[in-house]
């Protein structure tokens, strides 16, 4: 059984970096720099879990299209996995989504991470799509949680977040 740690979700500060960057070289073999962090922090939404007397130990930056939210990065540190810090981090974007009216969250999972395209499915989120740059496949799943719940895949119910994928520098296999 999961255990569920209760984590404070609150905006993401400048002064939040750090433990960000901690966080993110102890889950990514191809982790952001600092730099990129800052540079993402001007443009986008960022969220952070916070454990009374532990801190930050999760995150979430996402960027809003009219239509659509896409998670752009997510990390919960190690010694958190498991405990419902991620989902904690999953439900808030989804609210925040709702709230200004999107009707899709959408991220992006590597096609080897089977517990990251599990816990997705536990947190209600679809394949949506393999990603493709520049004509090659990426080894990405592009992922889709609605409002209303699973979307139906046919022609007429895609194309909504494509401007997202873009321009977080992914593209969508083509049939969009």
């Amino acid at each position: 059984m999961m255990k569920t740690t209760n984590a404070a979700i609150r905006r993401l500060k400048p002064d939040d970096l750090k433990e960000i960057e901690d966080i993110e070289n102890a889950v990514w073999s191809e982790p952001w720099t600092a730099k990129q962090f800052r540079n993402c922090m001007k443009r986008c939404a960022g969220l952070v879990a916070v454990i009374a007397d532990v801190g930050v130990v999760g995150f979430a930056i996402s960027r809003s299209s009219p239509t659509s939210t896409l998670v752009l990065r997510m990390a919960v540190h190690p010694s958190g996995h498991r405990e419902g810090i991620g989902s904690q981090l999953l439900r808030a974007i989804q609210s925040e989504a709702q709230v200004v009216g999107r009707d899709c969250v959408e991220i992006t999972v590597h096609e080897r991470n089977v517990s990251g395209q599990q816990f997705l499915k536990a947190n209600q989120f679809r394949f949506r799509d393999v990603l493709r740059k520049d004509g090659w496949q990426c080894d990405e799943y592009l992922m889709r949680w609605h409002v209303g719940g699973f979307v139906d895949q046919s022609p007429a119910n895609r194309g909504d977040c494509e401007d997202l994928a873009n321009v977080a520098g992914v593209w969508p296999a083509s049939g969009w």
